[in-house]
């Protein structure tokens, strides 16, 4: 196992492709750009696609019952907040 760094966007939803299995740990910034850290197997050879979203502070929070806060993340000496969550496979989505 090894711990692998993901670029992420500062965008409501993405995806992202990871070794099956893979343990997301944190979100954080490195100068400036929103990054997510990883426990990855780099011997498996499926990927999953992972659906990640950002948010900032104060905006409307769409299907909050699917999914699982990564980590919240400041940027611009705390300027910007990004909250950073992953959707959760089989979770109960609720509209």
């Amino acid at each position: 196992m090894k711990v692998y760094k993901y670029k992420l966007e500062a965008v409501e939803q993405q995806y992202l492709k990871l070794p099956q299995g893979s343990r997301i740990l944190k979100a954080d910034a490195v100068e400036e750009e929103l990054f997510i850290w990883a426990l990855v197997d780099p011997e498996k050879t499926v990927e999953e696609h992972r659906i990640i979203h950002v948010y900032p502070t104060g905006v409307d929070v769409d299907y909050p019952d699917c999914l699982h806060h990564i980590d919240t993340v400041l940027m611009l000496n705390g300027a910007l907040v990004w909250h950073v969550f992953e959707c959760m496979p089989n979770a109960v989505v609720r509209q």
